[in-house]
């Protein structure tokens, strides 16, 4: 099997040769630095391969539910689950974050999602890439519609964003009720500008915070970043 077909962390292991979106850096540090450990139920919207999930599991005790779209992701996704430590606390349904919404009246405390953010790109040659990467099926403004109806009161909705994005995001919340609580800025290298951000809204959000993390030094990754993936990376 190809190299990029599968990516082995300490703990799991997540197979990938049936997804559009691979295992990618920004996805790790997210699912590393979000405030999780108190969590007693999460929902992963988007799921993709699973890496958030098995990631929450692993620095939970929740049970967590994961929404996919795609069916051959989804499938992906199950099989990574049931080849982890965690399968009977993971339960995946295939469907839209939408028709989710509308047919469960459970709710959650804490949100993931690195959802798909580009609007009125252009087309990628592959269907399944271009709908996990394009806002198409998934608007913020269903995204904020379904995320206010499944949080709780006084839960956290935690979401990877590129930095270009995250106005018309912050703006899609707040129309929903939903206060920016913290923002993780993210740089690739400490000559680069930021590029990414985490994002955690809350119903009741009464304070801010702010923080930088920056991937990569000139001597490879920066201790902040080793130090938030070391019980994940196998090489760290």
């Amino acid at each position: 099997m190809p190299p990029n077909h599968f990516f082995h962390f300490k703990q799991f292991s997540i197979y990938q040769q049936n997804c559009a979106m691979k295992v990618s850096t920004d996805a790790c540090l997210f699912g590393a630095v979000i405030p999780l450990e108190e969590s007693g139920s999460i929902l992963d919207i988007g799921a993709g391969t699973g890496l958030l999930s098995l990631m929450a599991a692993q620095r939970s005790h929740a049970q967590i539910t994961a929404v996919e779209l795609d069916s051959e992701t989804a499938g992906q996704a199950q099989t990574n689950f049931a080849k982890s430590p965690w399968q009977h606390r993971i339960k995946l349904h295939q469907q839209s974050i939408q028709d989710f919404a509308k047919s469960t009246q459970e709710k959650f405390d804490t949100i993931i999602c690195n959802p798909p953010f580009f609007t009125n790109h252009s087309p990628s040659e592959d269907p399944r890439r271009h709908q996990a990467r394009h806002n198409d099926t998934l608007s913020f403004e269903d995204l904020g519609k379904a995320v206010s109806k499944l949080l709780t009161s006084d839960g956290q909705f935690q979401v990877l964003i590129p930095s270009s994005e995250h106005c018309r995001l912050i703006e899609a919340m707040k129309k929903e009720g939903l206060a920016l609580a913290r923002q993780v800025s993210v740089k690739p290298t400490t000559k680069k500008p930021v590029s990414r951000e985490i994002l955690s809204f809350s119903k009741q959000a009464e304070s801010f915070s702010e923080r930088e993390i920056c991937i990569h030094t000139k001597d490879g990754y920066s201790a902040e970043f080793v130090k938030l993936l070391q019980p994940f990376y196998l090489k760290l």
